[in-house]
């Protein structure tokens, strides 16, 4: 459980980010770029191996790179299990703007975020 809740932190931050600092670290927020909600529906399924392989990553790389569990991430390329929601939507990020999301994470991890924290 507790996974799952790390999981959710992790693409709710990033959501919250990129509304607050636009797509790009230190780019100009406008309403061009505001965050509607939408609807992922249930049955939507999502490929996690297929990115993971496209992206040449071993299990522990991408579970590392973008914060999920080992376990978890076999779990969901096993078909034992199914990302949530907000998961998929992260998956979906890193399946198409892999670039993006990983420029992005670094520079959180970084210490030259504006908030300093």
């Amino acid at each position: 459980m507790a996974q799952q809740s790390e999981q959710h932190d992790i693409a709710e931050e990033l959501i919250e980010r990129l509304q607050k600092q636009g797509p790009a670290p230190g780019g100009e927020f406008n309403e061009s770029m505001a965050v509607s909600p939408i609807d992922i529906p249930d049955d939507f399924d999502i490929d996690v191996k297929s990115i993971r392989k496209r992206l040449g990553l071993s299990q522990t790389e991408f579970s590392r790179a973008y914060g999920f569990s080992v376990h978890t991430l076999r779990k969901w390329e096993q078909g034992v299990r199914r990302p949530e929601k907000s998961t998929r939507l992260f998956l979906l990020m890193i399946r198409d703007m892999p670039e993006i999301v990983q420029r992005y994470l670094n520079w959180l991890s970084s210490s030259a975020r504006p908030d300093g924290s």
